[in-house]
């Protein structure tokens, strides 16, 4: 039932899959990056004189700084994010600044070069001695850079068309009234959600295999060395904004509520989940937040199957698992509330 409504709207067929391709390759050219007094650099140095230098210049570009003794722990509060660059300032023994990026995250990584190598230059400018500028991890390639925003636009493409694809469907049902002829026929509402969903997202991986396919041939990426990691991936979150929707849906009941509290979630999780906002540039209370969402852990995910820059852990699948098992539960739920009222 559910393709064949999706069949005669062959508009809403050609509409979704230029959507998709739009927001792909349009997205891709707006991400920027900001860096602000939030962002903390680490600067690794014995020297107190080459400290206050380095504060002062990093004072102008209003980043904070944070200076280590040992190298070591830098890079491992480089490692868990909490600075985004590193700075090791020469020695009588290395006469060089040695700049380490984490390289999980290119579009950070390249705007920051740009401001560490300013630093740089002018401490080598006052050494008492010659220096050169070394730097580790600095993935900047056209193709880096476009797997990278890719990866983080792909789960938003996802979220869209299972708005698009499951929850107006069942708003459909509810203002044309056939929800509450459904209910009354001979068969268990879990095999009518079941029916829905599996049909949703059946149109929901074939649109996205059309979208991806098309849109492959105006800009190219790299889909990871991963490919069954990266289908999980993709079908995994599929069915858990599949789950969000059906809940969203549920509670709405009406296209024009739905229809705001959906770009409203859009407009809120774009940010929170880190595909257009680097997590590392956020505020503490913003990382909070992002945590609670199911899209943190989708972009999380994608990105570590196709750069293979970090690694998928299980806590992101086990959350997108709860946030699916939340979504159909409590949809499931007011379904039976909403047969109820009618029954009232």
């Amino acid at each position: 039932m559910q393709v064949r409504l999706w069949l005669r709207l062959p508009k809403h067929i050609l509409v979704s899959i230029a959507l998709s391709i739009a927001f792909l390759v349009i997205a891709n050219r707006v991400m920027v990056i900001r860096l602000g007094r939030h962002m903390s650099v680490g600067v690794h140095t014995m020297n107190p004189e080459a400290a206050r230098l380095a504060e002062r210049e990093f004072g102008v570009f209003n980043i904070t700084m944070l200076r280590y003794d040992r190298l070591e722990d830098g890079r491992r509060d480089l490692a868990n994010d909490r600075i985004v660059g590193l700075m090791s300032l020469p020695t009588e023994e290395q006469r060089s600044v040695h700049l380490v990026f984490s390289g999980r995250n290119p579009l950070v990584d390249r705007e920051l070069a740009s401001v560490l190598l300013r630093v740089a230059s002018q401490i080598s400018t006052n050494a008492a001695h010659r220096t050169r500028i070394t730097m580790e991890n600095n993935r900047y390639t056209p193709d880096v850079m476009t797997t990278f925003m890719t990866s983080g636009l792909l789960p938003f493409l996802i979220f869209a068309l299972a708005s698009v694809n499951l929850g107006l469907f069942w708003l459909c049902d509810y203002e044309k009234g056939t929800l509450y002829t459904l209910l009354a026929a001979p068969a268990r509402r879990s095999v009518l959600v079941a029916g829905r969903t599996l049909g949703a997202l059946a149109v929901i991986l074939v649109t996205f295999i059309a979208a991806v396919a098309l849109c492959r041939r105006f800009v190219h990426w790299d889909m990871g060395g991963q490919p069954v990691a990266w289908w999980a991936a993709a079908v995994l979150q599929m069915v858990t904004m599949g789950g969000v929707f059906f809940a969203l849906a549920m509670v709405c009941r009406r296209f024009a509520l739905y229809s705001d509290v959906s770009m409203i979630l859009v407009l809120v999780l774009v940010f929170l989940s880190g595909a257009l906002t680097p997590i590392q540039t956020m505020p503490g209370w913003a990382r909070i937040l992002g945590a609670l969402t199911p899209t943190y852990y989708a972009v999380r995910m994608m990105r570590a199957v196709m750069t293979g820059a970090d690694t998928a852990l299980p806590r992101d699948v086990l959350a997108l698992v709860l946030w699916a098992a939340a979504g159909y539960a409590f949809g499931y739920w007011r379904l039976r509330a909403a047969t109820l009222d009618r029954r009232g």
